[in-house]
């Protein structure tokens, strides 16, 4: 038997319940060191069921401006720091990359970008200076496009928060509070994106009954769940009536827009000069 603990082992502080109001820690309960407690332990942080990411990624993706609300107005204990789960998020996707938006090839860079003329001057240079073939020199670029995508994508959020910052400023949000808008907002995409890529794998892989106009539905509703829900963050987050929303809407919408344009140039010259 345990006997009774009257102070924190951990900064000797008298004790008025289990957590110390000190330091924070808690009390070690004899049920806590049993194995039954250390394999839940172990399967709630490979889960993220202790910090609650499940319902953290639910609330994020059902209910639009949610979590930036409650952190701008101080109710924070009960969600994830917003870089944790953002960055979780960012892991998921760049596992799994769906679409190739945020992940550009050099094909890509250099046939559909606004900038291709420019691309392709450059990367021509390249294989000059190197004496190395297109197709040699795209699987180089390729491979390191994918680890550098993975860390640039914050790239947006900054920029993003500039622009909400000057775009709301009658709100008079900090700066901090338009980047957490522009954070929750960006880990949307990477959600919705997650869970289209998702279905159009499963019916890639084992059901293949979705016909062209049913693809280019499952698009439309893509475009559409972001348009649906941007409307009702700024709505949530911003407290604007549904005809002022309506007009802030296209503004956010085309900032995002150039934005990922800049995102995307930026990261063909980083690839490009560590290549």
């Amino acid at each position: 038997m345990t006997k009774s603990v009257t102070y924190c082992l951990n900064c000797n502080t008298t004790l008025h319940g289990k957590f110390c109001h000190a330091c924070g820690q808690k009390i070690l309960e004899p049920e806590e060191r049993t194995l039954k407690h250390f394999i839940f332990q172990f399967f709630g942080s490979a889960f993220f069921l202790e910090n609650n990411f499940l319902k953290n990624i639910w609330t994020l993706f059902t209910k639009p401006g949610k979590l930036t609300i409650d952190m701008i107005e101080g109710r924070r204990k009960r969600w994830m720091p917003p870089f944790s789960l953002f960055l979780l998020i960012n892991l998921f996707y760049f596992w799994y990359t769906p679409f190739s938006d945020f992940n550009q090839t050099l094909y890509e860079q250099t046939h559909f970008s606004p900038y291709r003329g420019f691309a392709n001057e450059m990367v021509i240079n390249k294989l000059a200076t190197k004496n190395i073939s297109l197709e040699a020199y795209s699987e180089v670029y390729n491979k390191k496009s994918a680890v550098y995508a993975n860390s640039l994508i914050i790239f947006h959020i900054p920029i993003m928060a500039v622009f909400l910052f000057l775009l709301f400023y009658r709100n008079k949000y900090f700066y901090a509070d338009n980047f957490l808008f522009a954070l929750h907002l960006l880990g949307f995409i990477l959600l919705i994106a997650l869970s289209v890529g998702l279905v159009l794998a499963i019916d890639r892989h084992l059901l293949s009954f979705l016909s062209t106009g049913l693809l280019s539905g499952i698009k439309f509703f893509f475009g559409a769940a972001i348009l649906i829900y941007t409307w009702k963050a700024i709505s949530k987050v911003y407290k604007r009536k549904w005809w002022a929303t309506s007009l802030y809407l296209p503004l956010t919408i085309g900032f995002f827009i150039f934005t990922h344009l800049l995102y995307r140039f930026f990261l063909f010259l980083i690839v490009y000069t560590v290549t």
